[in-house]
């Protein structure tokens, strides 16, 4: 793993030298694609008006008016120009939701139950609503903490509550979390078994940015191994279903590259641009609001 964060750290550190080089060139920064994940992260540029006068009859180049490198502005974004939010909300508690937990362990919860501890987190906030559930799969450590009582053994489903988990769905076996067809059947099988006006993703394990977009199964041999981020839009194409937002409570996955391959997917993203504690994202609030 050392090695991998090395080699991302120099990625990262390349890409900020590429960019400050360019902005000191004045090079001109591109129209970026238009993406709605809470903010408009469209860039325009604006010509700079490159103009200058001089009077070769009546100015020596000493008092010649020069009004080249007007320093150059970027337009403030329009909200007119966001996307409009394909999910249409009835208000009112009188949207069903279902929120998808793709929850991999892996050495988070076999060290330090991490994983447990935030899915406490959300028993805490849940309460009891046939407008809203909550699918948990669980998957890729080799230890979960016993206060739960989720098998290491194979891969498993429950339905999450206030009273707790009820498991839903047995013999899945080991499954590869790091691959496309897990998550998308997962999305498949959670929107068939419990259908809704909303869906709401959640990934919960180690994020690896751009470069090796999310995942460490403890159970995959290949260190290296991760559901990247074109494996992610494969998987959420095929599964067909929309959300209201993706959020992923892992370290550093918001990025351009992130966002565009979440684009035709969700209305919203939630991402966190540094690195995360261990504890993640506090969920209990938030659950808690859904039912509100």
């Amino acid at each position: 793993m050392s090695k991998k964060l090395t080699k991302l750290v120099s990625i990262v550190l390349t890409l900020i030298i590429c960019m400050s080089l360019l902005s000191a060139c004045g090079e001109e920064i591109p129209e970026a694609t238009r993406l709605q994940m809470g903010t408009d992260l469209d860039v325009k540029s604006q010509n700079t008006d490159d103009k200058a006068s001089s009077d070769n009859n009546k100015d020596s180049d000493d008092t010649r008016k020069v009004t080249t490198g007007k320093k150059r502005k970027r337009n403030i974004p329009d909200s007119s120009a966001v996307r409009a939010p394909q999910i249409k909300l009835k208000g009112n508690g009188e949207d069903t939701v279902t929120i998808m937990m793709y929850v991999n362990g892996s050495n988070l919860e076999s060290d330090d139950g991490e994983a447990s501890t935030d899915l406490s987190e959300v028993i805490k906030g849940a309460g009891q609503s046939d407008k809203v559930n909550i699918v948990v799969q669980t998957m890729g450590t080799k230890k979960w903490d016993s206060k739960l009582g989720i098998s290491s053994k194979e891969t498993e489903r429950y339905k999450l509550d206030g009273k707790g988990l009820t498991k839903v769905s047995n013999g899945l076996g080991q499954l590869d979390c790091t691959k496309a067809s897990t998550l998308s059947d997962f999305i498949k099988w959670s929107a068939a078994n419990y259908p809704a006006d909303r869906y709401i993703l959640i990934f919960w394990d180690h994020g690896g940015g751009s470069i090796y977009g999310f995942g460490y199964d403890e159970w995959v041999k290949d260190e290296e191994a991760s559901l990247t981020l074109d494996e992610m839009r494969v998987a959420l194409k095929s599964s067909g279903v929309y959300f209201d937002f993706i959020g992923m409570d892992c370290c550093i996955m918001a990025t351009l590259e992130t966002a565009c391959a979440l684009y035709d997917y969700a209305d919203y993203a939630v991402l966190c641009e540094d690195f995360e504690s261990g504890l993640g994202w506090y969920y209990t609030n938030w659950i808690k609001a859904i039912y509100s």
